[in-house]
């Protein structure tokens, strides 16, 4: 009798280990809740952490309300594939920063190689390259920035094919109108008589120091100085008209010995007068 009872307990002991569908049901749903518990909403924001919290809720429902342990696993697999459609905090982070790195190299890209001559072009290729590695090495969106803005004002500082020709052409000009001021500057207006003729000959610098100005290329520079050296040459200054009066007074006074007529005297007068001519 001993015997037997003994292989009763031992045989229902075997039976115990073996577990009955109720309490696999029951172990698949607390694995399943403890799976679903190691997503923790806080990991989320805003609207995505409200989303997990629901998913999570619906999850744990549907969970529990499961009749077998295949139903318990689909709906823990449906819960957790919606959950991670939604990013975490730190997803979006990394994903605003890539975006942030991705279009900080973008713009450094849009500067345009072929408007750089030699070496100009290479020193710029040479900072966008640079650029793009310390923007790949930033961790902020604020470094990102940085990184953009150092590059792009290195290659700002490079002159353009347009920009040299520009600077060229401004130098050009700058110099027309410097030679030209220095030009007019040599004519000094109180060599002119006081009164008509001096009022004339300021107007004429003033108007072409004004035009030299508001010139936009060397050739209106030449233009507005050659129009006021004519108007000016046109002018005689004190000296010019003090040599002419003297010309004239001269040649009036030759006009009048050349009146005397050395046909009334006899010799030697005759000879001592046209001396006092000639002379």
């Amino acid at each position: 009798g001993d015997t037997s009872l003994a292989c009763s307990a031992e045989t229902q002991a075997k039976i115990d280990e073996i577990p009955t569908k109720a309490e696999k049901l029951a172990k698949a749903k607390a694995d399943a809740l403890a799976e679903l518990g190691k997503v923790n909403p806080n990991d989320y924001s805003g609207n995505n952490k409200n989303a997990v919290n629901n998913l999570k809720t619906a999850g744990t429902n549907a969970i529990n309300s499961a009749t077998t342990p295949e139903e318990v696993e689909k709906a823990l697999n449906g819960t957790l594939a919606e959950i991670a459609k939604i990013p975490t905090t730190a997803e979006q982070q990394a994903q605003a920063l890539q975006d942030a790195k991705d279009a900080a190299k973008d713009a450094l890209d849009n500067n345009r190689l072929s408007a750089y001559d030699e070496p100009e072009k290479s020193q710029v290729a040479e900072a966008i390259e640079a650029g793009k590695k310390a923007i790949d090495k930033a961790k902020t969106a604020t470094a990102v920035e940085a990184a953009k803005k150092a590059a792009q004002d290195e290659i700002d500082a490079i002159p353009t094919r347009e920009q040299k020709a520009n600077d060229a052409a401004a130098a050009a000009l700058a110099k027309a109108k410097a030679d030209a001021k220095a030009e007019l500057g040599k004519i000094d207006p109180n060599a002119y008589e006081e009164g008509a003729d001096r009022t004339a000959v300021t107007s004429a610098i003033s108007a072409a120091l004004g035009k030299i100005d508001e010139a936009l290329t060397p050739e209106g520079v030449q233009a507005a100085l050659e129009e006021a050296l004519g108007k000016i040459a046109a002018i005689p200054t004190k000296a010019e008209k003090d040599a002419k009066k003297l010309a004239d007074a001269k040649a009036d006074a030759i006009d009048n010995l050349e009146d005397i007529r050395t046909s009334d005297y006899e010799e030697p007068e005759k000879s001592q007068v046209e001396d006092i001519i000639r002379v």
